[in-house]
């Protein structure tokens, strides 16, 4: 099964790995669990990464 901690929860999949779930949060990433067996097996992070010129884009449409 495959999800996010709120979704394996709801399935009663415990994942004791807090501390690493967090460190990839804290850098951005959006994290997705896998299990087997009803038990956390591992972690998938993806992250977005701003395209060249995105900030001053932005910066030009708020003007």
């Amino acid at each position: 099964m495959i999800g996010n901690e709120t979704f394996l929860r709801e399935e009663n999949i415990a994942f004791n790995n807090r501390e690493e779930r967090e460190r990839l949060y804290q850098e951005g990433k959006t994290v997705v669990m896998v299990s087997i067996d009803s038990k956390v097996a591992g972690l998938i992070a993806q992250a977005d990464t701003l395209k060249e010129g995105a900030i001053e884009l932005i910066t030009s449409l708020k003007k």
